[in-house]
Formats: structure tokens, C-alpha cells, sequence
């Protein structure tokens, strides 16, 4: 079995780098996931799966619209530099594209964080939800993260009677806000008052610096200033 899974990870990997892996940097990352796959196999288990993809309901179910996409996968402390990574919302898992109908994917449990785009994810266990789930960080602090999860949901449309357009269902998605504190997770809305809530006594200090410096607590770029200014104190 084990054979096999490599046999097709590599097929990936091939898939993967055919266009520009004759680059040193490439060439270099190929061969170091091709010869490492192996060993992880015995701490990550299966690591993923191949699947064809289903006919798909209208609309976008993946956290990029864009699958030219490069990232960095580090698993185990070390670093493997991939392409055309996007994640399913549908299914919460990160997938790899490659073929027009063919996809690759990733059994994420044991990934330590995977970076997209300059982007940073990481599975977290949120007990609302009973189990992992993949959140991407917007903060990553080591006593607070501010995390955002995706979901998504399918937007029924009623058949046409006179037959005279056809209607489909949509997918639509949805951003939801979160703060980690240790292994506790909650929901938040941005708004001024339960972000500074969060800050507990030090929040009349932030709120004078979000003033100063003419910051949003709707902004993620923003938030992400206002949170490193907080960890300063």
C-alpha cells in the first residue's frame, strides 16, 4: 500500500513540476519531497488521496480562485515548496491540482502549516465543531491568534415552470472571525468593542494607538498591527 501511495505522490510531484522543475530551486525542492515522502509515511499515514473531480454545482468552493497559486508545506520541521495548492472549503482539506480533472488530496492532520500565497494556514481542534479544522491566520501571537474560517453553503434555485431558462444552484461562501486563547476557540465579530474586549485592561492603551495611527478594527492588515502593538506591552 505504502508503495503505491508513493508511486502516485511521485506521479504528483511530476505533475506538479513538469513545467519549470529543470530550475535549481525547483529541481532542488522535487527531489527533496520525492526522497523524504517515504520516511513521513509512517507518522502521516495515507497521505492523501486521488480523486476525479465531481460535477460541480455553479460558483467557487476553494479559498483561491485562482489555482496559479505556489506554496510552502511544512511538515515535520521541514520545508517543501509546491504548486497549484488551493483549499477546498466543501471538503477542508488542501488539494493539488493536477490535471484538468485530476486531484490530489492532502491528508492535513499532520501538517504543521502550509503558507499560499504569502498566505499562512494551520489546523486547530475546535470543539464547537468536533474535531480539526483548517483556519487561516491572520494573526498568529503565542498567547492570541486571530483566526478566519471558511464555509460554505449551496443557494437552491427553484426550477423554471415554463422551461424557458434554466436555473442552477449556486455555492456561496462565508468568513467567519475567530480568537484563539490557548486551546480555547471563539467566534468574534469584527467590531470595536468586542476586539478590545479581547484586550482585557490593557484595551483604553490599544484603543488610544488605533486612534493615533488611524487603524480599522474591520481591516485585517490593520488588525494585524493592532494585535502585534498589543503582544508589545
Amino acid at each position: 500500500m505504502k508503495s503505491l501511495i508513493f508511486t502516485l505522490f511521485f506521479f504528483v510531484t511530476s505533475l506538479i513540476f513538469s513545467q519549470t522543475r529543470n530550475s535549481p530551486d525547483n529541481t532542488t525542492a522535487y527531489i527533496s519531497i520525492v526522497e523524504s515522502f517515504s520516511k513521513a509515511l509512517n507518522t502521516i499515514g495515507e497521505a492523501g488521496t486521488f480523486f476525479n473531480k465531481p460535477k460541480k454545482i455553479v460558483g467557487n468552493i476553494y479559498v483561491f480562485e485562482d489555482w496559479n497559486t505556489k506554496s510552502k508545506l511544512v511538515l515535520n520541521d521541514k520545508v517543501y515548496k509546491l504548486k497549484k495548492i488551493n483549499l477546498n472549503i466543501l471538503t477542508d482539506k488542501f488539494e493539488a491540482k493536477v490535471g484538468k480533472d485530476s486531484m490530489f488530496a492532502f491528508n492535513s492532520s499532520n501538517i504543521d502549516y502550509i503558507i499560499i500565497n504569502n498566505r499562512k494556514f494551520k489546523s486547530f481542534n475546535d470543539v464547537k465543531k468536533g474535531g480539526d479544522r483548517n483556519f487561516e491566520l491572520i494573526y498568529d501571537g503565542d498567547e492570541l491568534k486571530l483566526l478566519k474560517g471558511y464555509e460554505v453553503g449551496v443557494r437552491y434555485n427553484d426550477p423554471d415552470p415554463l422551461m424557458i431558462k434554466k436555473n442552477v444552484d449556486n455555492y456561496f461562501t462565508t468568513k467567519t472571525y475567530y480568537i484563539k486563547r490557548g486551546e480555547d476557540i471563539k467566534q468574534i465579530k469584527l467590531k470595536k468593542k468586542n476586539i478590545l474586549n479581547v484586550f482585557g485592561s490593557k484595551a483604553s492603551v490599544v484603543d488610544k494607538f488605533v486612534k493615533e495611527k488611524k487603524l480599522s478594527y474591520k481591516k485585517e492588515k490593520d488588525l494585524n498591527k493592532i494585535f502585534i502593538y498589543y503582544d508589545s506591552l
